[in-house]
């Protein structure tokens, strides 16, 4: 099948899933079904049949506008319906200068955690390119903390958290 026949295809297969769910979502109900279960079973249905006939482009496509409406709308109607106690802060940044100013420069062991944590986060994201298992990694932050004695292995064999010293 060329390009354009398997377009057709995945459109034919996205546009038989929608209306499946849409009959059963506005189907009568049984009686003594709680409406929202019925809605439920009619999406879990569409959900199956579109796992069935694969219509992955058209489902990613469908997918974008509720989506995109979600990110903007659902904010938005959260801050009208249980607005924040405090809109206005003037002297958060004092504060917070002040709090970082008591707190002083990070210690060693804190940058050394820091370093791990990104290190652990980069090999983790790109563990399809490097082919290193999350447990290597992990143990590789584990090791490193020991190495540089942030972590005791006093610590490890207790199963304590890393106190950062």
């Amino acid at each position: 099948m060329g390009g354009k026949g398997l377009i057709n295809s995945n459109l034919i297969r996205g546009v038989i899933v929608l209306p499946v769910g849409a009959a059963i979502w506005f189907a009568p109900m049984p009686m003594g079904l709680k409406p929202q279960a019925w809605h439920l079973f009619a999406i879990f249905v569409a959900t199956i049949l579109g796992f069935i006939l694969q219509p992955l482009p058209i489902g990613a496509l469908a997918a974008i506008v509720p989506g995109l409406i979600s990110i903007i709308a659902v904010p938005y109607f959260l801050y009208k319906i249980y607005p924040p106690e405090v809109t206005k802060a003037p002297e958060a940044k004092h504060i917070a200068i002040k709090e970082l100013t008591a707190m002083g420069p990070m210690s060693f062991a804190e940058k050394i955690v820091a370093l791990v944590f990104l290190l652990a986060l980069v090999l983790w994201a790109t563990a399809q390119f490097t082919q290193l298992d999350a447990t290597a990694v992990a143990s590789l932050g584990v090791s490193l903390m020991l190495a540089t004695k942030v972590l005791a292995w006093k610590d490890v064999i207790e199963e304590k958290g890393a106190g950062i010293r």
